[in-house]
């Protein structure tokens, strides 16, 4: 289904070369003043610009149909839709009965009978996090004016190529991140990458990447410890991202190789607030929040599709082929991502609060 969210659901719709695609955000709440402005640039940084960004230029002009006006939620379903207006769809006529390798495709076709609309990917492509952002957009805007949760992410690794830890990213650094093509903290990194994808894209290639987000100011408490914890409702949301193959909290898999007294997270007083000397443990423990920063990275695939020859099978036919994909593609999913990402994240965060209220 494309319904997530228990007491804040979010409904996402539409194809990728289809008339629109757009979403519906229930129970976001009445009043929410909302800058249109802010919402435009938060939407151009998922938005394809820049050297190393497909070529399928998008506006992304969000349309609201219902639940705002005069700036303002009302408090109704929020339904909204982005118009697709240059989609190249002539690019994928050789691939009705040849199966993209590493997408989609091949279970799409078997699920919906052959009914499926595939052309970029159809339900399944990128284009579908657009409307993931609007709804993600509001969310995080209610995070901060009610709740005082703050979301960044940042492009934490292009290949082998790593930028500096979260740790040592100020939240004023953060910030200035979203003005960057490529959101890392270390500019000679960026520089790297650049000269990397330059390579990569001139042998018609792609690369995999990380992006680490943070949650800033959620209080402890929210969560459950078995089947419902944190860590579980953020991974189902993280893993509807197209391309995630991957998700460590915290410290992640280098926990399974560290000592207890190297991985454990030791307790004090602050203030009269109870904290944690380290947090190895990303702000969840026992699968509820514990109050400090909830950390996590996210591991993308390479994008499927790339210009170099594939094996593949034509399904009418039932031979063995070769194809070559056409179509204007991103060389790295994670330059576009952080918006995506911290969207799911704040649709997660503000769906827990709504319904715990702890």
């Amino acid at each position: 289904m494309s319904v997530i969210g228990k007491n804040l659901k979010f409904t996402i719709f539409g194809e990728s070369h289809g008339k629109c695609i757009g979403g519906v955000l229930d129970n976001i709440k009445p009043g929410l003043l909302i800058n249109l402005e802010d919402l435009e640039s938060f939407m151009d940084r998922r938005r394809a610009k820049g050297e190393f960004k497909s070529k399928r230029h998008e506006s992304d002009k969000v349309i609201f149909l219902s639940g705002f006006s005069e700036n303002k939620t009302m408090g109704t379903p929020l339904a909204f839709i982005i118009e697709n207006k240059n989609q190249n769809s002539s690019d994928y006529d050789n691939l009705i009965n040849t199966p993209r390798p590493s997408h989609a495709d091949f279970v799409a076709n078997i699920k919906y009978k052959g009914h499926a609309d595939l052309r970029g990917g159809g339900h399944f492509s990128g284009r579908l996090t657009a409307p993931i952002c609007v709804g993600g957009f509001f969310s995080l805007q209610e995070l901060k004016e009610d709740y005082g949760v703050e979301i960044y992410s940042h492009l934490s690794s292009v290949g082998n190529i790593c930028d500096i830890s979260y740790r040592d990213i100020s939240t004023c650094d953060f910030k200035n991140l979203m003005k960057k093509d490529i959101p890392m903290a270390d500019d000679k990194k960026i520089e790297q990458v650049k000269i990397f994808l330059q390579r990569l894209m001139s042998q018609e290639d792609s690369i995999g990447s990380t992006v680490t987000c943070v949650v800033k100011g959620l209080k402890a408490g929210y969560g459950s410890n078995l089947f419902d914890n944190t860590r579980a409702k953020i991974s189902s949301y993280i893993f509807s991202i197209p391309g995630t193959c991957g998700i460590e909290f915290g410290s992640g898999f280098d926990a399974s190789i560290s000592k207890g007294s190297e991985n454990n997270d030791s307790f004090y007083y602050d203030d009269g607030q109870i904290k944690t000397k380290t947090n190895n443990c990303g702000g969840i423990q026992g699968g509820i929040t514990n109050g400090m920063d909830i950390v996590f990275k996210i591991h993308f695939k390479a994008p499927a599709s790339i210009g170099k020859k594939q094996k593949t099978v034509n399904l009418i036919s039932k031979k063995n082929e070769e194809i070559v994909i056409k179509g204007r593609h991103d060389p790295c999913i994670g330059l576009r991502a952080l918006p995506v990402v911290e969207s799911m994240a704040g649709l997660c965060v503000l769906d827990m609060i709504k319904s715990e209220r702890i």
